[in-house]
């Protein structure tokens, strides 16, 4: 997942990215991807704001390497 953030439109070095947007993009596809995950599960709050925290964190990672 943080090679597909790295190549996309919204994170990569040429776009002038910010960290904020880093984050945002980060913690979007983290949501969906805990709404996917807890809708198989039957937990989705759960897992969508497991999404929230770990999107978080990721997209301030790339934030900090761009």
């Amino acid at each position: 997942m943080v090679s597909i953030l790295l190549r996309s439109k919204w994170v990569s070095k040429n776009y002038k990215t910010s960290s904020n947007k880093a984050i945002a993009a980060g913690t979007s596809l983290s949501i969906i991807i805990g709404a996917v995950t807890g809708s198989k599960t039957g937990e989705v709050g759960f897992w969508v704001s497991m999404g929230i925290c770990f999107g978080a964190a990721l997209g301030a990672t790339i934030g900090k390497k761009n």
